[in-house]
């Protein structure tokens, strides 16, 4: 994880993935995505860890867009 990382809430990730709550839940019990935990035991996805469940190169701009997520190259 870079410093400084955008991390996503759950519901934000669920979005962006397409899956459920549950889905990530169970994800991370799993050992399959990698999150961070706040203070209070709250789960927080990385934007690395979105980008690489979508196939995107790290180089990639995320977009949030109603109905998902879609990316752009950085030049």
């Amino acid at each position: 994880m870079r410093l400084m990382e955008k991390l996503y809430m759950l519901k934000e990730a669920k979005e962006l993935l397409g899956v459920t709550t549950r889905t990530i839940q169970r994800w991370d019990n799993d050992g399959k995505i990698r999150v961070v935990r706040t203070v209070y035991g709250r789960r927080r996805i990385p934007e690395s860890e979105i980008k690489r469940i979508l196939g995107l190169k790290e180089e990639s701009c995320l977009w949030i867009c109603e109905g998902g997520a879609t990316s752009i190259k950085r030049w």
